[in-house]
C-alpha cells in the first residue's frame, strides 16, 4: 500500500500514538518508582508477600541514557571506520556474500551460546517445579500412573480445563525423557528460549522493507541490527530465568512469534507457504489444534472435559484488590464457581453483577478509585524490572548444590545488583521504543509493527485481566527489537545533525521542528502532572511513605540484609 495514502497514514499514526501512550506510561513508572515482591506484616504478626514500590531517581535514569547515547555515537564512529577499511578486504573475499555469511555465522553462534548458557543454568540449579507449574507437572505424572482424579468435580482440571493442553504436552514428553524427569522438560524450555530469541532477531530484519521489495536482499543489509537485537536479548536476562518454570509461557511464546514471523514474511513476499506455516504455528497454540488436543486428552482420561470456570470471573478478579497486588489472584474465581455449584450460567450472572458494581464505583470516583487502581495494577505487573523471575525461582528445592555466586544472584546481594541493572535497562527499552516510534514514523511500514501491536493487545488485555508480571513478560520482550532499532536510529539522527548540511526547504525545517515541539510539549505536561497529588498516587508510588520499610527490603539493608 502507498505510504502516502490517507488511510495508511491514519492507521499508522493511530497505532503509533496508542503504542507511544502505553510505553510512555511504562517509562514514567520506571523512572519515578520501582516495584518488587516484598513482605508486609499483618496484625497477627505473620508475614505476607506483597508487591511493594520504592521511589526512583529520574535524573539517574536520564544520566544513564546520556551515557548510553555517548557510547552509541562512539561505537557508530568506530564501526563506520572499521567498515570503510574492511570494504576492500570484503570485496576481495566474496564482497556482500562474505559479510552475509559472517552475519549468519554470528546468528547461529549466538543461538548456540543461548543454548549453552541456559542449559548450564538448568544444570547448576535443577530446581523442582513450584506454584502452578508444580500442579501441572504433578498431574502429568499422575496420568503416567493411570490416576485421572484431576478431572473429578472441584479438582484442578475440572476448574481449569484449558490447562489440559500443557499437561498433555508434559505427559507426552515424559515418555521421551522418563517419568519424573523435570530437568529434561526444562531443557526443552531451553530450546524454546533459543527459538524465541532467534525469531525476535529475525523479525527485526524486515524493519524498513516495503511490500514488493526484495526482502532477502534487504535482510542482508540488516544483519548488524539483528546481531544487536540478539545481544540485547542475551543481556536482558529475566526471560531466561523462566526456563526452569514448567508452564506454557515459553512454548506459547515461541509458537506465537512463529505465527507473527511467517505472517510478516507473507505480507512482504506474498508466498502462500508462509501462510501455511503461520497457520500451523497458530493452530498448535490455539484454534483447531485445541480441539484435537482436547479430544486426545479425553481419550487418554476416558472422560469428557468440564466447561470449567467462567472467563468473565477472571476479569472481575482482575479489577479487585489481592494480597500480592491489585488485580492479582485472590481466590474469587474459585469462590464464585463453588458458591453457585459449578453452574456456568449462574456464575456468569453473578460475575457480571459484581463487575457492574466495580465499574460503577470506579466511574463515580475516577480520581480516588478508578485511575489509582489501574495505575497501581500497571505498576504491579509491568514495573518490576525482573518481571518476578527471581521470585519464581526463590525457595524452590534443588536436586543439586547450587553454586554460591548463583545463589547470591537469585536471593542475595547479587539479586540487588541485578535488579538495579535491570531497572535501568527497562527504562532504556522504553526510551528506545519511543524513539523508534517517532524517528521511523514515516519510514516504517505496517507489518514491521506486528510485534508491537501484539504488545499493545497484551497491555490492554491485562489492564483488566488477572495481573501477574509472569503474564506480561512475553509482551515486554517484544519491545526489545524495536528499542534496539530506536537507539540505532537515535545515534544516526544525532550523527546526521552533527554534520554540516546544505540549506533545507521550509517544509524540511518544519519537519525538523515539529517533533522537537511535540516532545517539549509532552515534557511540559509531564512536569505539570508531577506537581499534583494524583501523580503521587498513580506514578511516583512509594510505600516508604506508608511506613513500610520497602527500600530496606529492596536493597537488603538493615534487618533485611542477606549474608551472601
Amino acid at each position: 500500500m502507498n505510504r502516502d495514502h490517507l488511510f495508511y497514514r491514519t492507521v499508522n499514526g493511530v497505532i503509533r500514538l496508542l503504542l507511544a501512550g502505553a510505553v510512555l506510561l511504562l517509562l514514567l513508572h520506571s523512572i519515578f518508582s520501582t516495584s518488587f515482591v516484598g513482605r508486609i506484616f499483618l496484625e497477627d504478626g505473620s508475614e505476607q508477600e506483597r508487591t511493594l514500590n520504592i521511589a526512583d531517581s529520574p535524573l539517574r535514569h536520564l544520566l544513564v541514557f546520556a551515557l548510553l547515547t555517548a557510547a552509541l555515537l562512539a561505537g557508530r564512529k568506530m564501526w563506520n571506520a572499521f567498515r570503510t577499511r574492511g570494504n576492500g578486504h570484503a570485496d576481495a573475499h566474496g564482497g556482500e556474500g562474505g559479510r552475509v555469511a559472517r552475519g549468519d555465522l554470528i546468528f547461529w553462534g549466538l543461538t548456540l551460546l543461548t543454548v549453552i548458557l541456559a542449559a548450564s543454568y538448568v544444570g547448576m540449579t535443577q530446581l523442582y517445579p513450584g506454584s502452578d507449574p508444580a500442579k501441572v507437572y504433578e498431574i502429568a505424572m499422575q496420568w503416567r500412573q493411570g490416576d485421572f482424579s484431576s478431572f473429578d468435580e472441584g479438582a484442578y482440571l475440572f476448574c481449569y480445563p484449558f490447562q489440559s493442553g500443557i499437561v498433555l504436552f508434559f505427559y507426552l514428553l515424559s515418555f521421551l525423557f522418563g517419568e519424573g524427569n523435570f530437568v529434561g522438560l526444562q531443557l526443552v524450555n531451553v530450546v524454546f528460549l533459543a527459538v524465541i530469541y532467534g525469531l525476535l532477531a529475525k523479525l527485526s530484519g524486515v524493519f524498513g522493507v516495503d511490500a514488493g521489495e526484495d526482502m532477502e536482499g534487504f535482510e542482508k543489509k540488516r544483519k548488524g541490527l539483528q546481531t544487536a537485537v540478539y545481544l540485547g536479548l542475551l543481556v536482558w536476562v529475566p526471560l531466561s530465568f523462566y526456563v526452569t518454570y514448567l508452564y506454557g509461557i515459553l512454548p506459547g511464546m515461541a509458537l506465537s512469534l512463529g505465527a507473527v514471523y511467517f505472517a510478516q514474511r507473507y505480507l512482504a513476499l506474498r508466498r502462500y507457504r508462509y501462510i501455511a506455516a503461520a497457520s500451523l504455528c497458530m493452530g498448535l497454540g490455539v484454534g483447531c489444534c485445541t480441539q484435537i488436543s482436547n479430544r486426545l486428552v479425553e481419550r487418554i482420561a476416558g472422560q469428557e472435559l468440564a466447561e470449567g470456570e467462567v472467563m468473565l470471573s477472571w476479569v472481575v478478579m482482575g479489577m479487585q484488590e489481592a494480597p500480592l497486588g491489585p488485580g492479582g489472584y485472590n481466590g474469587y474465581i474459585g469462590n464464585v464457581f463453588g458458591e453457585y455449584h459449578y453452574d456456568t450460567e449462574l456464575v456468569t450472572q453473578a460475575s457480571l453483577e459484581d463487575l457492574r458494581e466495580i465499574v460503577t464505583r470506579m466511574s463515580e470516583n475516577p480520581l480516588d478509585e478508578g485511575l489509582p487502581f489501574l495505575a497501581r495494577k500497571t505498576a504491579f505487573q509491568w514495573n518490576d524490572p525482573t518481571f518476578i523471575c527471581l521470585d519464581r525461582t526463590r525457595g524452590r528445592k534443588a536436586l543439586t548444590q547450587i553454586p554460591g555466586w548463583l545463589k547470591s544472584v537469585i536471593d542475595g546481594r547479587g539479586s540487588v545488583r541485578l535488579s538495579v541493572l535491570l531497572n535501568y535497562m527497562q527504562t532504556e527499552v522504553c526510551i528506545g521504543m519511543l524513539l523508534y516510534l517517532f524517528l521511523r514514523w514515516r519510514k516504517g511500514n505496517f507489518y514491521e509493527l506486528m510485534g508491537a501491536v501484539v504488545f499493545l493487545g497484551g497491555y490492554l488485555f491485562h489492564l483488566f485481566w488477572e495481573s501477574s508480571a509472569s503474564y506480561t513478560i512475553p509482551y515486554f520482550v517484544l519491545l526489545i527489537p524495536y528499542a534496539v532499532c530506536g537507539m540505532a536510529e537515535w545515534a544516526a539522527f544525532l550523527e546526521k545533525r552533527g554534520k554540516p548540511s546544505l540549506r533545507t526547504s521550509r517544509s524540511g525545517r518544519l519537519c525538523r521542528i515539529l517533533p522537537a515541539v511535540a516532545v517539549l510539549g509532552v515534557c511540559l505536561l509531564v512536569l505539570a502532572f508531577t506537581r499534583t497529588n494524583l501523580f503521587d498516587r498513580t506514578i511516583a508510588l512509594d510505600d516508604d511513605r506508608q511506613g513500610i520499610d520497602a527500600s530496606e527490603q529492596f536493597y537488603q539493608t538493615g534487618k533485611w540484609e542477606k549474608p551472601y
